[in-house]
């Protein structure tokens, strides 16, 4: 389920982001900076994502691609660093953007151990073998 920003602020509505979260979510992924937006979202705004999460036992995974290109007044906020989301973000990131080595795409994922140990299951499964449309069949 998509959750709406609402223009012209680009804000979500707390009752849609709240349905979504109640439809049995396993994981929410948040963009914050919001590419293309430009969006930075506030701490009011993450610690509602974050209560949501924790009700709702959801994984958060956060694209903080543009961490590093905010202007004030704004200030961009690591979501695994608020209270009791640290055991349920993966953070990713980008080496590419900040570095301006966009072709490159070189990015990384930060969580916990044993979060990241199932990541570099999926990531083994989705790299290691051949796409089925590809595979020969007899």
């Amino acid at each position: 389920m998509h959750v709406r920003l609402h223009p012209p602020h680009y804000r979500f509505d707390p009752a849609e982001l709240r349905a979504a979260f109640a439809r049995g979510l396993k994981a929410f992924i948040l963009c914050n900076p919001s590419n293309p937006s430009g969006r930075v979202f506030t701490l009011e705004e993450i610690l509602q994502i974050a209560a949501l999460a924790e009700e709702f036992d959801t994984f958060v995974i956060t694209d903080e691609v543009y961490e590093h290109i905010v202007f004030p007044p704004h200030r961009h906020l690591y979501f695994a660093t608020l209270p009791g989301m640290r055991d349920r973000t993966l953070s990713c990131s980008s080496l590419s953007k900040t570095f301006s080595i966009t072709g490159w795409r070189i990015g990384y994922l930060q969580s916990t151990p044993r979060i990241v140990a199932q990541a570099r299951k999926v990531h083994d499964f989705l790299t290691i073998g051949a796409a089925a449309p590809l595979q020969r069949r007899s």
